[in-house]
């Protein structure tokens, strides 16, 4: 079939129906960015190509690119709003974005314009018993301080999702002993903590945590976060954090904020603004920005930055661009995820940090 396409195709490289056919044949064989590719010149040569549309949902949906199935999906559902098949995939998608009740709200509207859509039933039946999920990350790295190399367990991440609004989460952080070479001499930083995250509607969401760092000659750090989005758009996300660290004999408070904005189709750019005081010392406070693109590539999601930092102490007062990271998460299966990381920060006192880490997540 792949010969026949492109003999057609070399007659007439403008056929629709072939080149659907090809992307197609690219899908089945999974060659998933070759399909891609296909199916967008498909979309050049007619923009309402419906089965170039559909073709390039379900081969994102086969790929395990949910964020990719999500926009063809809404762009599907916006040229043919009437089609029931448009809210089916829409419903594929949020079933594996973890999303049963919108999942069930789209299986319903395909069945509403086409009450004998076998297959829609089926996964109205489905999703009304999927169970629960859980998620369990594990991070490894390396760290370079200056001519120091340490490498070590960094994390590990548990979550559990209630419902279709909440879930809660614990994890073990072992990297402050592994990145800042005074406390590695301590042997002992480990922090602990645990956090719910609720979705009050589909806009607004708050999440909570509270952990503890344990140190060996000192007394032990609590950490409180709470963190509020509001989604103004599809588009538009907005963050502020407010957290409070307790730090045996003094203790610091942090407000941040920030924009998430979509700036493109597959990319979008974060925005945020910290601010830590010493909550005993009014002259001590730190500023730090942050700003990056977070960019999707079939299978790869890459988020990317750069750190500003301004340090106020009593005695003198100093700003620099402290440093750059780059995130990676790599779809592997359905229930398996890779992560890399790559992180530097210069410090102000001759404590710069290079982290190498490498993570997987697997969902149960």
């Amino acid at each position: 079939a792949e010969n026949l396409f492109n003999q057609i195709l070399q007659q007439n490289e403008k056929h629709e129906d072939a080149t659907v056919g090809l992307a197609y044949n690219y899908t089945w064989s999974k060659r998933y960015a070759q399909a891609v590719h296909v199916f967008n010149k498909a979309i050049l040569i007619n923009p309402k190509s419906r089965s170039a549309y559909f073709g390039q949902v379900y081969n994102y949906l086969d790929a395990a690119n949910y964020n990719g199935a999500e926009y063809i999906s809404s762009l599907i559902n916006d040229l043919f709003p009437e089609d029931p098949e448009g809210y089916y995939v829409q419903g594929l998608v949020e079933v594996h974005q973890l999303k049963p009740k919108a999942a069930r709200k789209s299986f319903n509207k395909a069945l509403v314009l086409d009450p004998n859509f076998t297959s829609a039933k089926e996964q109205l039946n489905a999703v009304g018993i999927k169970p629960t999920r859980w998620a369990l990350t594990i991070w490894y790295g390396l760290t370079q301080n200056l001519d120091t190399y340490r490498h070590g367990f960094r994390r590990a991440d548990l979550k559990y999702q209630l419902n279709d609004h909440t879930t809660v989460y614990t994890y073990y952080d072992n990297s402050l002993l592994l990145d800042n070479s005074f406390i590695a001499q301590d042997k002992l930083a480990s922090l602990f903590a645990v956090g719910i995250k609720h979705g009050w509607t589909e806009k607004l969401f708050t999440k909570f945590e509270m952990g503890n760092r344990i140190f060996r000659d000192s007394k032990n750090q609590l950490l409180i976060n709470l963190e509020n989005g509001y989604f103004f758009s599809p588009a538009v996300l907005g963050k502020l954090i407010v957290q409070y660290d307790l730090r045996g004999d003094e203790s610091y408070g942090t407000v941040s904020g920030g924009l998430d904005i979509e700036v493109l189709p597959k990319t979008r750019v974060e925005a945020m603004v910290y601010y830590t005081q010493n909550l005993e010392i009014p002259e001590i406070n730190n500023r730090r920005v942050v700003i990056g693109p977070k960019i999707l590539l079939n299978q790869i999601e890459l988020v990317t930055g750069m750190y500003l930092d301004r340090i106020q102490d009593r005695e003198f007062s100093a700003s620099q661009v402290s440093g750059f990271y780059a995130l990676s998460r790599i779809s592997l299966t359905p229930k398996f995820e890779g992560h890399l990381l790559y992180n530097y920060d210069k410090g102000f006192f001759q404590n710069s940090a290079t982290v190498y880490s490498l993570g997987f997540t697997y969902k149960i």
